[in-house]
């Protein structure tokens, strides 16, 4: 099988650390990078601002009680399930303080992740009505207990949109299980189902754990993630995000500090792990104008981890910089910043 890698970035001191005599290098890098895209800290610190008009809508549901998840008036998990309930086109959003704006808010969720399913175009934001605000104002936490926090879940036949703008993502916790379990992988963000459509935009996902993807895991469908911090999430495969069979696209998204590894040494892929897209029909990753720093693994690809069947790879205009792996015991350590498995059908070319 071909695989097919068009790639512009620029790699600074990432390493890989053996802790027995051993010598193997495994990450190649085309330096060609544009500085001016390349996500800034004041993306996320609160200077992107966005509006969300949803003045004459009759289908919004708004969250107004915080330090409940019992499913009753007002609570988050409500403000959901009413509108899955109603489906078409929906709208979920923080209720507005006195002086007009949403911010600083915790929802807790303490139950089991909250489920979007069916027939719906949903749009889950922080934004109050008709008001711009700074993104990741508010955020939806895990405050106790076991589990993620939204699994998104197709069928066969059709699956839900969903679009997640403004959100910090916090506290996810896996119960444990083996990879690929139902619940092992439930991360911040569990999304299911080859039509399913997830969208997140201008969000922040921070200290959440799980085995696959500590903030988003994805089977099927279609991600696009823009202009978002993925930071200290940790997992098995995919410190924050681990994606198979689905086209995949992160634009001016920053990834810091997150990790894969386990009391094993079999981390895979740092920030991201992108394996197994198997049927075809669901095969891309596009990464473009992000950064990944100090982000690391137990085994192979200290930011990236990319499986042996992805056929269409393309990363332009990014930086990895001090990603590192970490190699013990029998297991050899590869790709301080990226790891292609059987690379060597790999093909790369400046772009």
């Amino acid at each position: 099988m071909m695989k097919r890698f068009i790639g512009s970035f620029s790699f600074r001191k990432n390493r890989v650390t053996y802790l027995i005599a051993a010598a193997l290098i495994c990450a190649v890098g085309i330096a060609l990078a544009n500085p001016s895209l390349i996500p800034s800290p004041s993306m996320f610190g609160g200077t992107t601002e966005a509006t969300v008009d949803v003045s004459g809508k009759q289908n919004v549901w708004h969250v107004t009680v915080f330090d409940k998840d019992d499913g009753s008036e007002g609570t988050m998990r409500w403000a959901v399930g009413q509108a899955v309930a109603k489906g078409g086109k929906q709208t979920v959003l923080f209720a507005e303080s006195s002086q007009g704006r949403t911010n600083g808010k915790v929802s807790q969720i303490t139950a089991n992740p909250i489920v979007v399913s069916g027939d719906i175009d949903l749009d889950i934001s922080a934004l109050s009505m008709n008001q711009s605000y700074q993104w990741g104002s508010n955020t939806i936490k895990r405050t106790s207990g076991t589990g993620g926090i939204f699994k998104i879940i197709g069928d066969k036949a059709h699956g839900p949109k969903v679009r997640f703008q403004g959100l910090v993502f916090e506290g996810a916790k896996t119960a444990g299980g083996s990879y690929d379990s139902d619940r092992s992988n439930d991360g911040a963000i569990h999304i299911q189902g080859e039509y399913t459509r997830v969208e997140v935009i201008g969000c922040t996902f921070k200290d959440n754990r799980a085995i696959g993807g500590g903030a988003i895991y994805g089977r099927g469908g279609t991600l696009y993630v823009r202009n978002t911090l993925f930071q200290s999430n940790r997992a098995l495969y995919g410190g924050a995000v681990d994606v198979s069979d689905m086209d995949v696209t992160f634009k001016a998204c920053a990834f810091k500090d997150n990790a894969a590894s386990t009391s094993d040494y079999m981390g895979r892929g740092g920030a991201l792990f992108a394996g197994g897209f198997v049927d075809g029909t669901h095969d891309k990753l596009r990464i473009e104008g992000c950064s990944f720093t100090n982000n690391g693994a137990n085994l192979h690809g200290g930011a990236l981890c990319v499986g042996s069947v992805v056929r269409d790879v393309t990363v332009t205009n990014t930086t990895f910089a001090g990603n590192w792996v970490l190699q013990k015991g029998a297991n050899w350590a590869c790709g301080g910043a990226v790891y292609f498995e059987n690379s060597a059908n790999s093909r790369g070319t400046k772009k």
